[in-house]
């Protein structure tokens, strides 16, 4: 069996889902997956900033400090002034 045919799936949907895939894969002028992929990657993002929104300043912080970043190079006085 060839390495392309095992890297594919098959995700069961709804004619009308299916459709409505096709029909903005031709309109943007890709492939399935590769819009399947970018609408996957703006929704993580979406999700990235909502959960940004949700976080305190000093949550951040305590986050950085466990990922082993803070301090960072980037200076957040003038945020941390407005809030």
């Amino acid at each position: 069996m060839a390495t392309a045919q095992l890297e594919r799936t098959t995700i069961a949907v709804k004619v009308a889902t299916r459709d409505r895939i096709k029909h903005h894969v031709v309109a943007a002028d890709t492939t399935v997956d590769a819009f399947l992929a970018r609408l996957l990657d703006e929704h993580d993002e979406r999700e990235f900033w909502r959960q940004m929104e949700n976080t305190s300043p000093a949550e951040y912080e305590a986050a950085a400090r466990q990922d082993g970043v803070w301090p960072g190079d980037y200076d957040y006085s003038q945020e941390a002034a407005d809030v």
